[in-house]
């Protein structure tokens, strides 16, 4: 059973974690989107140190879930994968670019996964526009095939395809924070009273089902 008030109380505290990551990815995904070829090193490097700077905030935001006790391991798997990889494009920088698409392609996978259980916990809190965040997740779901199923792409293609994934993957993090900011006007219209009822109900039902 989910505790919807725990999730509006705990989430709101740190919407501006999936603000700062998606922000970064926009940035840099506007970057490759009109970069030249002659720079693929310099490409290869600021993506590399970007995703490992989002992997480490994300698994910041992992150990406030995890003192939270909301679930966080998703959170986890995506911030791991996404410290992996960019180290990998920072020491090797000279990989090709179909190398570089399928590394990207997975991280965009990951935070399309991502957002479709973003959209469901909204939609557990009763938000009416959650469905926003599943139809940008399929649609990086897409791109992230798009990716990997042409290996033959070179040059400025891909990295506009690189570009175009990265901004996906920054409006996911960026409206799921505005949302969430948007949870604390929710969450102080909430009694104190009524809160406290609702975590013993919760705790009350839980125990009942572990019997």
């Amino acid at each position: 059973m989910v505790n919807s008030i725990k999730i509006i109380r705990n989430s709101s505290k740190n919407w501006y974690i999936p603000f700062i990551i998606g922000l970064i990815f926009a940035l840099i995904g506007v970057y490759c989107v009109f970069f030249s070829y002659e720079s693929y090193n310099t490409l290869s490097k600021i993506l590399g140190f970007s995703i490992v700077f989002s992997g480490v905030i994300e698994i910041y935001g992992t150990i406030k879930k995890i003192k939270e006790d909301t679930p966080w391991q998703w959170s986890m798997i995506s911030g791991l994968s996404e410290i992996a990889i960019g180290f990998i494009l920072v020491n090797r920088p000279e990989i090709s670019f179909v190398l570089l698409s399928i590394f990207v392609a997975f991280m965009v996978f990951l935070r399309s996964l991502n957002a479709l259980i973003n959209a469901i916990e909204l939609r557990t809190i009763g938000m009416k526009d959650w469905w926003f965040l599943v139809v940008l997740g399929v649609f990086g779901i897409v791109l992230s095939y798009i990716l990997i199923d042409n290996p033959k792409l070179a040059g400025q293609t891909v990295a506009f395809w690189i570009g175009i994934g990265l901004i996906l993957v920054g409006g996911f993090g960026i409206y799921f924070s505005l949302k969430l900011r948007s949870l604390k006007k929710m969450s102080k219209k909430i009694p104190s009273e009524l809160k406290d009822k609702w975590d013993a109900v919760h705790n009350e039902i839980k125990t009942k089902l572990r019997e």
